[in-house]
């Protein structure tokens, strides 16, 4: 019997944002596009430079996405803060 996965699509929100760009493939992106940034910055520097900055960046990037706090992880807190203080409750207080 084989096991099929079943995706919760939800109707608020788009069928790319549900299934593509999720939370962890955005920060994905972004730490590779960091990583290739630091690299196209150190170009001329010697190659153990740059392979202890992408560890390094690499390490702490690696860190946050999986650090939880309050058992929720970095990458789904940081967008419902930023929810947050653009909301008027924030103005309130």
């Amino acid at each position: 019997m084989e096991s099929k996965r079943i995706y919760k699509i939800r109707v608020g929100e788009g069928i790319l944002r549900q299934m593509v760009f999720t939370n962890l493939n955005i920060c994905i992106f972004v730490a590779v596009a960091v990583n290739l940034l630091f690299l196209y910055l150190v170009k001329d520097s010697i190659t153990e430079i740059k392979v202890m900055g992408v560890s390094v960046i690499s390490t702490l990037i690696v860190v946050l996405l999986t650090y939880k706090f309050e058992r929720q992880s970095l990458i789904n807190l940081i967008p419902k803060a930023y929810k947050y203080y653009l909301s008027k409750k924030y103005d309130q207080y």
